[in-house]
């Protein structure tokens, strides 16, 4: 089966989304609440996966998220840390989600900038995750409406953020990703 929210389909609702909130909310900060588009494919850090593809910043400290394409409907999402500056490339990255559907799900009430967390406050960013409360100081208003319309736009449901399932992503696909010898 392949995928419903293809690549194509989330770059095109991002940028429509964003529009819509930079018009609602003229002056406030906006961030794209942490899934910044990225259209150049260059390599910015020995850490980033070489056989997947960039699609979003967080905006901070190199975050960044790409694809591994292994087929047509398998697709999951990697969130590399550069930061992390840890000894091993698993320090560094995460498959996030099985496919853009399951990634947009993981950010349904609270964005995606704090994902990043994971590698420094485990079990507080799960249990932050698993919440459905939006709290005020989550996300700027722009942030939140931009979120709003992203899961209108897609139709997406919130899927709690979940160490079994992270657990059993890097076991099905982390030794598929290439790095660079270092």
């Amino acid at each position: 089966m392949l995928p419903r929210i293809t690549l194509d389909l989330l770059q095109q609702t991002v940028r429509e989304a964003a529009e819509e909130t930079r018009e609602m909310s003229k002056g406030q900060v906006f961030n794209y609440a942490g899934i910044i588009p990225v259209m150049d494919q260059t390599r910015p850090y020995d850490c980033t996966p070489l056989n997947t593809r960039l699609f979003a910043t967080t905006g901070g400290d190199g975050v960044h998220f790409s694809l591994l394409v292994l087929s047509a409907s398998v697709q999951p999402v990697i969130m590399t840390v550069p930061m992390n500056f840890g000894q091993t490339m698993e320090s560094h990255n995460c498959v996030l989600a099985e496919n853009l559907e399951e990634f947009l799900s993981l950010g349904y009430f609270k964005g995606w900038f704090p994902l990043e967390q994971l590698f420094y406050d485990r079990d507080r960013i799960i249990r932050f995750y698993q919440s459905e409360e939006v709290e005020t100081d989550d996300l700027s208003d722009r942030d939140l409406q931009f979120v709003k319309l992203m899961r209108r736009k897609l139709g997406y449901m919130h899927l709690p953020l979940n160490l079994h399932r992270l657990e059993a992503l890097k076991q099905l696909y982390f030794e598929t990703l290439i790095f660079r010898a270092i």
